[in-house]
């Protein structure tokens, strides 16, 4: 297909049906928000947009709200799914928290708040069925003042099922809080004189909370206009101001804004550290590393001297050859909204304002001509822009350009990875290794000869890493130790070498995988999978038992660890050497088999106990099992590691034929189990 098909100018006569100046001259929606709030950046402003599909309109998210005195967007219908990932619809210096409708389309609602802004949810509703109300409410903290802030969606008008859902979780936050801020889309039009608003505006009225006055924010070709977005106060003397805004590239409801008088916090430009490697001649670099005179390293009777030495002296040559400067990180919203789009987006706006002061099928026909065109032209320039990123592009950049639209997983930004707590990154290491590499033996090997390890090298910064797409509580985080370069290079002599012990002595068990060659995640899933098969193949049904310790590599006692080292009669001096590394500190280990009587199979902390039977013999495999549950409890309790229940699963697995058997004798009353074990899937 030809550029001509694919990207349309909108500056040819064809492309758009012309406007006359006063349509060309609407300001962008961002632009336009950027002046409202731009006087009022000492006080909390937020929005209110029904979006109808955040992935959908992601773009325009991104170009709308990128003015930084804006502290936070609440979005109904936000269409969002678990499948979505947070990530990849973020929007620059705000954190996303959502709550989905998980099984049907449509609905959903969410909250952009600013990173500068504590917060905490209070309470979200809980997903029965498409009719229901849904919201979340945050607390957040705002110059010392606790208020509440939330985003409330009815897919239906309120009736009395939903005003009681709305009076649950309003009663105690009006009771406990002074300030409360909720915007939203109630689908109750409070220009009509209804039940339905009247006993809406009763509700909100019995709670001491005002609603404050719009015109119609629902704009309709057919029927007449509605005002169903709503925005609700606790203080209406508080309210600096509020007022709508039209925004067609979203939906056909306006955009709300309110500026709350209380004095948010400030947000800071993310500013970063970083060294001028841009700028570095290696030649030169090289020269000067290769003078360095390093006996003072030499000299020094202690490895935290030798590496306090050697830390200073090779900073040293890095501030003369690639100073540190100070960095302020800018990403523009959108790369791909190119001037000829925002064109676009303003022929689409003046053409939906245009419609609003005279309602005809003619202008309403132009709009959406307009709108559809702005449509066509933002995806052909996103297109674009993947296109340009990633055709002949390296490795590397390819890679840098997926993680910075968010289709891989994110890195924590909130410490540099390049360098860590003594600022010597793998880069200055590398760039000069031949002059360094000498010294870096030599303080190795007086660690190894001391049983000392470098107490500057125990220290870590520690990155909170999500474990799911949307994180919202301290469980949802894992935390990441990033520990100084050259400690990982001592870590990795120290373990190839006690490796090397361990598998000359055949110390590790049979079946015991993970973090040794030729004993991958494929291999203990084979060993399982192939046990079974061949259970299956006799006819016997297989008990299978998955247990997942909770919290192993935390929780291994380090003396208990280094008597076992003592039993397994590694040396004096080496066991000095653990103790000093371990002091301050926690560390992985393994455990020794305790299994008599079942099949087992053990990847890290994650570990699989089987017994197998024919069908008469099934009880016995059970109690075989429980036996071994029980020596796994009490070897738990003995090492101070404990069993997570919530992660551990049982199953019976067999032929369908055996599996009918057994159910039909009554042992059975749930014959089929699905459990998901070392990323990978398995069904009864």
């Amino acid at each position: 297909m030809s550029d001509s098909e694919d990207y349309h100018s909108c500056i040819s006569s064809d492309s758009f049906i012309s406007l006359d100046a006063s349509e060309m001259e609407v300001e962008a929606l961002g632009v336009e928000l950027s002046n409202i709030f731009g006087t009022s950046s000492q006080h909390f402003n937020i929005c209110h947009i029904n979006a109808q599909s955040i992935p959908r309109h992601y773009t325009e998210l991104l170009d709308t709200f990128s003015s930084s005195s804006l502290h936070a967007v609440l979005v109904t219908e936000s269409w969002f799914k678990p499948c979505h990932n947070s990530t990849t619809y973020a929007l620059p210096g705000y954190i996303l928290v959502r709550n989905d409708r998980p099984l049907v389309n449509g609905g959903g609602v969410a909250i952009y708040i600013s990173s500068s802004v504590p917060f905490k949810t209070i309470s979200a509703s809980e997903y029965v069925n498409v009719n229901d109300i849904e919201y979340i409410f945050l607390e957040i903290v705002v110059s010392g003042v606790k208020a509440i802030l939330g985003v409330v969606y009815c897919p239906r008008p309120v009736n009395s099922v939903t005003l009681t859902s709305l009076t649950s979780v309003l009663d105690p936050l009006a009771t406990d809080y002074s300030h409360l801020v909720i915007m939203g889309d109630l689908n109750t039009d409070l220009l009509q004189d209804s039940l339905a608003s009247r006993n809406l505006r009763s509700t909100i009225e019995s709670f001491s909370l005002s609603i404050l006055e719009f015109n119609a924010t629902h704009h309709n070709i057919h029927t007449e206009d509605t005002w169903i977005d709503q925005a609700i106060v606790s203080s209406p003397n508080r309210v600096v101001k509020h007022g709508q805004v039209p925004a067609p590239g979203f939906s056909h409801h306006d955009l709300l804004y309110v500026v709350y008088k209380i004095k948010p916090h400030k947000r800071s430009s993310e500013i970063k550290k970083l060294r001028n490697f841009a700028g570095l001649e290696l030649n030169k670099l090289a020269h000067d590393a290769s003078t360095i005179d390093w006996s003072g390293v030499l000299a020094t009777s202690t490895v935290d001297g030798k590496v306090a030495n050697f830390g200073a002296t090779l900073l040293s040559l890095y501030d003369k050859h690639a100073p540190i400067r100070l960095v302020k990180l800018k990403r523009p919203p959108a790369p791909w909204i190119t001037p000829l789009v925002r064109i676009a987006m303003r022929r689409r706006d003046g053409a939906f304002r245009k419609f609003k002061r005279c309602r005809s099928e003619e202008n309403w026909t132009a709009f959406k001509l307009c709108r559809n065109r702005c449509n066509q032209m933002v995806r052909a320039a996103k297109r674009r822009n993947f296109h340009d990123n990633l055709v002949q592009s390296s490795p590397a950049a390819t890679w840098k350009f997926l993680k910075s639209v968010g289709l891989l997983k994110p890195q924590n930004d909130a410490i540099p990875h390049s360098f860590t707590l003594d600022d010597i990154s793998r880069q200055m290491i590398v760039c000069c290794l031949d002059s360094v590499l000498p010294i870096i033996t030599h303080i190795i090997n007086c660690s190894l000869s001391s049983g000392t390890f470098p107490s500057s090298w125990r220290r870590a910064y520690v990155l909170p890493l999500p474990k799911i797409n949307n994180p919202s509580v301290l469980k949802h985080f894992r935390p990441i130790s990033i520990l100084p370069f050259l400690s990982k290079i001592l870590e990795a002599v120290v373990h190839r070498q006690l490796s090397s012990f361990l598998f000359r002595h055949n110390v590790l068990g049979q079946y015991q995988s993970g973090f040794r060659p030729g004993h991958s995640t494929t291999t203990a899933l084979l060993k399982v999978t192939e046990d079974i098969r061949e259970g299956m193949e006799a006819s016997r049904l297989t008990a299978l038992v998955l247990i997942d310790f909770s919290n192993a590599f935390n929780a291994v006692d380090h003396d208990i660890l280094l008597a076992i080292l003592a039993f397994l009669r590694v040396s004096a001096l080496e066991l000095e050497w653990f103790s000093s590394y371990h002091k301050g500190r926690k560390q992985a280990v393994r455990a020794k088999d305790v299994l008599s009587n079942c099949s087992h199979h053990l990847y890290a902390d994650d570990l699989q106990i089987y017994a197998q039977a024919k069908f008469d013999s099934l009880d016995d495999a059970i109690c075989n099992l429980n036996d071994d549950l029980r020596r796994i409890a009490d070897w738990s309790s003995k090492f101070g590691i404990s069993v997570n229940p919530s992660k551990c699963q049982g199953m019976i697995v067999g032929s369908p034929y055996a599996l009918s058997r057994q159910y039909d004798s009554g042992t059975l009353s749930h014959p089929i189990f699905k459990v998901r074990q070392i990323n990978s899937h398995l069904s009864s």
